[in-house]
């Protein structure tokens, strides 16, 4: 095993800690004090020696090592340097470590005064400076990955739960491997844990409880709507027979049917009433072809007028607008052209007469302004003047466009008016209309002659078809009684269906059930088991590594225990959750092999601190002293600076 001792610490300017010099010489030991004397803070300069975080909340000691103002800030200290040293057995050997930690304070080019740029921290060893990372590397010799989390007891407690197990399973071991059997394998090959597999498997137990609840529900349903049994014998042989004589009756009426004159005046009088329809539609379409190429003609007449008009608006518009700039620009002009020079003949600052040619050199500079000015102003000038002669011709070139446009639409408006013409197609049309409409009145007038003429045939063929109809209505009440038939007994199949499916599903339910109470006794195999190892490594924590479902399966979780079985973050005995604290670290130390220094607060209240075996262990207690340390070790004392 690793065996490390705290010697000493030598505190400066820490956390409040003006200077004072710890010698724990190794031993146990027990720092009391009243509150607010440094207790803590002596736990906190260890701690930023090996990892940096603070003892009571794990946050960043970086920034709670100087002192803060009525703010709650930290103080400006112009540089003041802060350590921490220490002194450590490691193995049987004297190590030193120590960290610097001040501002740093620099002078920018050009500036008088220095400006703070920050902090920086100094790493030494054995008394020699050195980088951070040969610090690193010594504190990893010494194991100081595992250091902290000996030194804060509270520390595995407040990690996550997933990190927490998965430490606490390595302390305890994996446990013996299960071996489950193909009925459950199957489940966790598909599901991945026995917890989803149990949640699966209720699932399909509570599905299939749900289908045998509905069956003899559905059973019922269909005797309920079931018709009554139907004698059958016979039936399709009468059905049979009548469709025998309607044949013979259907024979009968073709007899009667017309001939193939009458049959042939119909298709002709058809084809010729099809023929005339379509003459009609044809001259409709021709007519309506005429309004429509006027109606688009003026339509885009129209539309033609309406964009003119507005391309002369604008035009107008620009012009105007110009016209009015022009204005501004000649009245610009002019007074630029009457300006004089107005400079003063004397100094501004002294009153005396300024020398001649300074004033000729001012008057030039304002007559050469005055000229440039004057061109620039000519120049847009002309650029607008050639802008408004091309707006005058455009807005002439559109009224006459214009013009034309209003022609157009009266020509157009004009043509509306006047009747369809009937051009040379549409009057041959027409006459073969009149042709078509001969031709159809003739051929009906030949089909009501030889309709009289066979009124007597019409009767008999009548009486054949009325027979035919009563054979018709007695087949269909002979195939109704069929199908009522087939309704029962596809209803009768659907039962023994049901049936069959209801003890199916009995056993399929009765195997599950089997599957649940065998993963049931597996879980509780496993609880079991993770118990018995814990016990086997703590004698004061416990742990609750599952937690029961509803469905009746467990959750893997990793809640802290004291010796009672409460929750150590919701007991209320402090007593109680410190020593399950130390009862962790004492179990980690022999898991990492690693014997070190652990740091215990709140002491005041707890009568019997549990044994730290193997570790040194340092209560802080609260007391109405000043602070000091106890041990049973001649020479352990705390020192004070002036």
């Amino acid at each position: 095993m690793y065996r490390t001792r705290l010697l000493s610490l030598k505190i400066h300017n820490f956390k409040g800690i003006k200077d004072l010099q710890v010698a724990f010489l190794g031993a146990n030991c027990e720092i009391t004090g009243k509150n607010a004397t440094g207790k803590t803070s002596i736990v906190d300069a260890y701690l930023w020696l090996i990892n940096g975080k603070s003892y009571e909340q794990g946050r960043n000691i970086d920034e709670i090592i100087k002192r803060i103002d009525e703010n709650g800030n930290p103080v400006v200290d112009n540089g003041e340097e802060h350590t921490v040293e220490m002194t450590m057995d490691c193995n049987g050997t004297q190590k030193t470590f120590k960290k610097a930690f001040q501002e740093v304070w620099k002078k920018v080019r050009g500036s008088a005064n220095k400006t703070f740029s920050g902090h920086k921290t100094t790493y030494f060893l054995d008394g020699m400076s050195c980088t951070k990372s040969g610090y690193d590397k010594e504190l990893k010799s010494i194991h100081g990955d595992v250091l902290p989390m000996l030194a804060r007891p509270h520390t595995f407690t407040e990690m996550e739960t997933k990190k927490k197990r998965q430490l606490l399973m390595q302390i305890v071991g994996e446990g013996k491997e299960i071996e489950y059997p193909d009925c459950i394998q199957k489940y966790l090959n598909t599901y991945g844990d026995l917890n989803s597999s149990l949640d699966a498997v209720n699932k399909q137990l509570s599905g299939i409880n749900g289908q045998l609840d509905e069956i003899p529900v559905r059973i019922d349903e269909i005797k309920k709507s079931m018709p009554e049994k139907i004698e059958t014998v016979g039936l399709k042989e009468k059905i049979d027979s009548l469709n025998a004589d309607k044949e013979k009756l259907r024979m009968k009426v073709s007899t009667y049917s017309v001939d193939d004159k009458v049959a042939e005046l119909e298709v002709t009088c058809r084809r010729k009433q099809n023929e005339a329809e379509n003459t009609k539609k044809l001259i409709v379409t021709l007519q309506d072809n005429q309004l429509q190429k006027i109606a688009a003609s003026l339509a885009s007449a129209q539309d033609k007028k309406k964009a003119l008009v507005n391309q002369l608006r604008y035009e107008q518009s620009s012009l105007q607008a110009n016209s009015k700039i022009k204005d501004e620009m000649l009245a610009k002009w002019v007074a630029v052209k009457k300006s004089e020079y107005s400079g003063s003949d004397t100094c501004p600052t002294c009153g005396q007469i300024l020398p001649k040619d300074m004033i000729d050199k001012a008057k030039e500079n304002f007559n050469f302004d005055k000229a440039e000015r004057l061109k620039s102003i000519g120049d847009r000038g002309k650029k607008l003047h050639e802008l408004m002669q091309e707006s005058y011709k455009k807005i002439k070139e559109l009224e006459e466009e214009s013009a034309k446009a209003d022609t157009d639409i009266a020509k157009y408006q004009e043509e509306e008016k006047k009747p369809i013409e009937s051009t040379k197609e549409i009057l041959e049309l027409n006459t073969k209309l009149v042709g078509l409409n001969n031709e159809i009145q003739e051929l009906v007038k030949k089909m009501q002659d030889y309709a009289e003429s066979n009124i007597k045939a019409g009767d008999d063929k009548e009486n054949l078809i009325n027979a035919m109809h009563a054979i018709d209505a007695e087949i269909e009440k002979k195939m109704d009684l069929l199908a009522k038939s087939k309704v029962y007994d596809d209803m009768q199949a659907r039962i023994e269906d049901l049936k069959q499916q209801q003890k199916t599903l009995s056993a399929q339910y009765d195997d599950l059930m089997e599957i649940k109470k065998e993963m049931e006794n597996i879980i509780k195999e496993i609880v079991d088991d993770m118990k018995t190892r814990i016990a086997e490594k703590f004698k004061f924590a416990k742990f609750s590594m599952y937690q029961p479902q509803i469905n009746g399966g467990i959750k893997e979780c990793c809640e802290v225990l004291d010796k009672d079985g409460i929750p150590i973050d919701r007991a209320s005995n402090h007593a109680s959750r410190v020593n399950t604290n130390i009862d962790i670290v004492d179990a980690l130390s022999k898991f990492y092999d690693v014997s070190a220094p652990v740091f215990v607060d709140n002491c005041e209240s707890v009568n019997n601190v549990l044994d730290g075996g193997i570790n040194q262990m340092i209560l802080l207690t609260v007391s109405n002293d000043e602070l000091q340390i106890k041990s049973n070790l001649k020479g352990v004392c705390i020192t004070k600076g002036e």
